[in-house]
């Protein structure tokens, strides 16, 4: 911090204290500012760590879906049309067979 000085014999008392005061008062001032800056910059860092986390979420998420996509297309769709017809035709027989095991 520069601390501005004026000699004191073209500068009366009062005028030496003023100087003074001001001085104190600035030198607070920027305190508080750096200070506060501090705390902006901890504030981004944190922000910045999030955003990274989320970052790497979100690409793992991506990553999952893409596999999960892949699975989806190495499914025989139509073997499970053909799959399920035979199921149901299995269920709509149920009530004849019952009918030929009762007798």
């Amino acid at each position: 911090m520069v601390i501005l000085e004026a000699p004191s014999a073209l500068m009366p008392a009062n005028d030496n204290l003023l100087l003074s005061g001001a001085q104190e008062r600035l030198s607070r001032a920027l305190d508080g500012l750096v200070a506060a800056l501090d705390r902006q910059a901890e504030a981004l860092r944190g922000f910045r760590d999030n955003c990274q986390k989320l970052e790497r979420s979100v690409t793992t998420c991506g990553d999952g879906l893409r596999r999960y996509q892949a699975a989806l297309e190495t499914i025989d769709t139509e073997g499970l049309r053909r799959s399920g017809d035979s199921l149901l035709a299995l269920t709509e027989s149920w009530p004849e067979m019952a009918e030929s095991d009762s007798r």
